[in-house]
């Protein structure tokens, strides 16, 4: 009853409070990986990092997943991220635990939507007409429409008032096949995120697996992976005009069109810039292993200018 209060206030609210520019942020409810018996969810890193750059950038954000409630985080992101302050703050807020449904969201009280990637999202937001209905509102309205890794899946099949395919004709960067190859989930998912958008219509952009890449069209924001979250939230603040447009890597602006290149950081660092090809080089090496290591074993931790290691598998 609080939470119906709560939301019934919520829409009652200007547009922007005190200034502040409305983020509606999207969370799987789905927690089984296919037809494998390992837990899967929101990947951890793709919710918190942009939850902290959006603070830092004076973002209002609202919760919301198509159940409500407890959203699902994907237990091997956990282990995974043990040593990454943001991520641990995250978990910490509980602010995945009380989410709004889907359904039951005003999208006129919002300047942009942000879907976080995750595997849970391929079988719960691909396809979720709740959301491609907010989404296409969103885009038809001049707001922003963005996610990460598997979270631009969700935006295949929205439909625009044209009746033509939001992504169509688009730059959209998302999970890559080499990707999934590399954690052996090609077959498990539905569809792989690139196959979808291509079979959209859409320009399909991507890197080298485990490159931090995000691309740009309009306000259309989309990035690759979970190393491209915090750059895919610079780039949505960059969109409204509230963050500087200076990142680590090399911006390319075309045609209204902005791409972001970027040699992977450290997966569980806050992702500043780092020097050196050399050391790019085998940070980068390392974001390929941990995801790899993690897919397999849930119970991975990458610790603080160490090695990876192995504990024994948590006990579903």
């Amino acid at each position: 009853m609080m939470h119906l209060a709560v939301f019934a206030a919520l829409t009652l609210l200007p547009k922007h409070v005190d200034g502040q520019r409305q983020m509606l942020m999207v969370l799987t409810s789905h927690s089984k990986l296919g037809n494998t018996k390992q837990q899967t969810g929101f990947y951890l890193p793709e919710a918190a990092h942009p939850w902290k750059v959006f603070q830092g950038c004076g973002l209002q954000m609202t919760w919301a997943s198509p159940k409500g409630g407890e959203s699902p985080v994907d237990r091997g992101s956990i282990a995974a991220y043990e040593n990454d302050t943001i991520s641990q703050d995250f978990l910490n807020s509980r602010t995945y635990k009380d989410t709004f449904k889907l359904s039951d969201v005003n999208v006129s009280n919002f300047d942009g939507i942000f879907v976080v990637g995750g595997y849970g999202v391929m079988w719960d937001l691909v396809g979720n007409k709740d959301l491609e209905e907010l989404v296409r509102r969103m885009w038809e309205s001049n707001g922003i429409v963005s996610g990460v890794c598997h979270g631009p899946a969700a935006f295949v099949g929205v439909k625009l008032g044209s009746g033509r395919p939001l992504v169509e004709g688009k730059e959209v960067a998302c999970f890559t096949d080499d990707e999934e190859k590399a954690l052996n989930r090609s077959t498990v998912v539905p569809e792989t995120c690139e196959t979808a958008l291509k079979g959209a219509g859409a320009k399909y952009t991507h890197l080298a697996a485990w490159s931090v890449h995000v691309a740009q069209e309009g306000k259309l924001i989309t990035g690759q992976n979970p190393m491209s979250a915090k750059s895919t939230a610079e780039a949505v603040c960059r969109a409204f005009g509230v963050l500087s447009s200076n990142v680590a890597g090399h911006v390319t602006t075309y045609r209204g069109k902005m791409e972001i290149n970027e040699v992977a950081a450290e997966p569980h660092a806050s992702h500043d810039a780092f020097v050196g090809g050399v050391v790019g080089a085998i940070l980068l090496g390392v974001s390929a292993v941990v995801m790899m290591r993690v897919a397999r074993n849930p119970r991975i931790k990458l610790e603080e200018g160490a090695g990876l290691i192995d504990e024994e598998d948590a006990t579903e």
